[in-house]
């Protein structure tokens, strides 16, 4: 079973190609072990899905670096495989969807005779990876040796910005002045991993920006947080993929106890999401913001674009007219928003407001 986990890996092959090799070598030990007792042992022994093979080899490895979700086809919804399956008598029988869908249960078929329709989301923790991050020999010294890089005479890296600058010190309690203390950049885009197939996948990952530039985006630097599933993106909030992500920054924030390289006592560290760095369609379904071909379609501001001849009419370069958006204006409007009854109702105030909820606008952990 590690062999076929890292001839996958090696070989790029999908989750299906595997699950029927797996499939094929339970049948062909089952009808060898009619002539061999210890090959009949084995065949007891080995698992007959690849859901079996990932739990097997998880127990065995004390592997819990990946966290795999069910994904609902219809509207994204997770789900552990525990709560896609329920047992009557002998029989196992696959859920359907629970989610409430313009006020009434999505009810898509969450499992196939006990294979995912849709693909599964994987889900890293990233409190996790941070710990792998600190017991690493030149992690925390790379990260401190550019705490005092700031040069207001130039600007030439983020610690020079006016975000940077903003968190050295929040509400009267230092924060990115502090050792031990990270600001993060979310990045989530979507590719096509297979030629001559329209298959389109997408990756969440963070990036510590305290890192120096030069190492900064570096593979080994760079904390992968999920993979959204395909064949197409969502279409207008990746919401529920950003739920399980949302409690961790949340605890990271408030500071938690981590492990150091060479050191045996713990230390405080805390993280912050500074930037969200996406292109426009993926940074409107992270933050919660319209596309670019709404009325209200800018992110900094509440102008507003009227359609013209076949296209929006974004010649209003008066800024002493533009009104601002404000995280407090941002947030009475999401409040107005929640009170909406129906589907209809809600499109229509996201329409007026030019915004929609976003995971990242929460305050408390509910995953």
């Amino acid at each position: 079973m590690l062999f076929i986990s890292l001839f996958q890996t090696l070989h790029f092959i999908s989750d299906q190609a595997i699950s029927w090799l797996v499939k094929f070598l339970y049948v062909l030990l089952k009808y060898c072990g009619r002539y061999s007792p210890q090959l009949n042992r084995v065949a007891d022994m080995f698992p007959c899905s690849l859901y079996l093979c990932d739990k097997y080899l998880q127990s065995e490895t004390h592997s819990t670096a990946f966290h795999k979700y069910i994904v609902c086809p219809a509207c994204h919804s997770l789900y552990t495989y525990e709560q896609c399956v329920q047992k009557t008598g002998t029989t196992t029988l696959p859920k359907s969807c629970s989610n409430m869908v313009q006020s009434k249960r999505c009810g898509e078929s969450l499992l196939h005779h006990m294979v995912s329709i849709s693909g599964s989301n994987c889900y890293h923790p990233i409190i996790n990876a941070l710990q792998q991050l600190l017991l690493r020999e030149e992690f925390v010294n790379l990260c401190e040796s550019t705490r005092t890089a700031y040069n207001a005479d130039c600007l030439s890296d983020v610690f020079h910005g006016r975000v940077w600058r903003n968190f050295l010190e929040i509400d009267g309690r230092k924060f990115l002045s502090l050792p031990f203390t990270y600001g993060v950049t979310i990045n989530i885009d979507w590719f096509e991993p297979f030629k001559h197939y329209t298959y389109s996948v997408g990756v969440i990952y963070l990036v510590v920006m305290n890192l120096p530039r030069s190492v900064r985006y570096k593979r080994k630097n760079i904390i992968l947080v999920g993979v959204i599933p395909g064949p197409k993106e969502p279409s207008l909030t990746i919401n529920t993929y950003l739920a399980p992500l949302v409690p961790e920054l949340l605890q990271l924030w408030r500071g938690l106890s981590f492990n150091f390289y060479g050191s045996t006592a713990q230390q405080i560290v805390g993280v912050t999401l500074l930037v969200v760095a996406c292109d426009l369609p993926a940074g409107r379904k992270v933050c919660g913001f319209l596309s670019h071909f709404a009325n209200l379609s800018c992110s900094h501001c509440y102008c507003t674009f009227a359609q013209g001849f076949g296209c929006r009419d974004y010649s209003n370069f008066d800024r002493d007219l533009w009104e601002l958006r404000t995280n407090e204006r941002r947030r009475k409007d999401i409040s107005e928003l929640s009170k909406c009854k129906t589907e209809t109702k809600r499109a229509h105030k996201e329409s007026e407001i030019g915004c929609r909820f976003s995971e990242l606008l929460r305050k408390h952990a509910h995953y």
